[in-house]
């Protein structure tokens, strides 16, 4: 299962956040990483959010909004391997397997926007968009993997940064 991109991260050093409206941004990037891995033959493998979506809409009484996920403990850096996952997101997690028969969930936690070296003078920032990424065991409520990636260099947080970060996330998952 893939959840929807959870936050974005505020407080660049470029500014790009605050240029941003959160919840469109993080929509297109999930639009994004759905058209990547249609595209690459994995829609019968995934239960991707538009689909996670309805399952809860249709069963309103699990009580699980996917697009505010409990992640603040996925978001500290010192995570590690193995780490079971505490309240109320283990809850939330055991909700989604219940309407699938999967245990595995991709989460894409949050985006931040990180400088690439120091502009010269007169020149616009240079930086690059960071999806951070935990795959968690959803029967087990343990971490099983975590990782990021990274957009190519861009002067500014546009459709490009979107699509490299969705382009390189369906490199984890299936070659292009």
């Amino acid at each position: 299962m893939l959840t929807p991109v959870q936050t974005l991260r505020g407080g660049d050093p470029m500014g790009w956040a605050s240029r941003l409206t959160s919840r469109e941004f993080l929509r297109s990037l999930d639009a994004e990483i759905a058209y990547v891995l249609r595209e690459r033959g994995l829609d019968s493998m995934w239960r991707r959010p538009e689909r996670l979506q309805a399952d809860l809409r249709r069963n309103p009484t699990l009580g699980v909004n996917l697009n505010t996920l409990s992640v603040e403990a996925l978001r500290v850096p010192k995570l590690v391997l193995g780490q079971r996952l505490g309240e109320p997101l283990a809850t939330q997690r055991r909700a989604l397997v219940a309407l699938h028969d999967g245990r595995l969930v991709l989460v894409p936690v949050e985006v931040r926007f990180v400088p690439e070296g120091a502009p010269a003078a007169g020149d616009m920032a240079t930086g690059r968009g960071v999806l951070r990424l935990v795959l968690v065991d959803a029967r087990l409520s343990e971490i099983r993997w975590l990782g990021e990636v990274r957009s190519d260099p861009s002067t500014s947080p546009s459709k490009p940064v979107e699509a490299t970060l969705a382009q390189r996330l369906g490199d984890l998952v299936a070659a292009p």
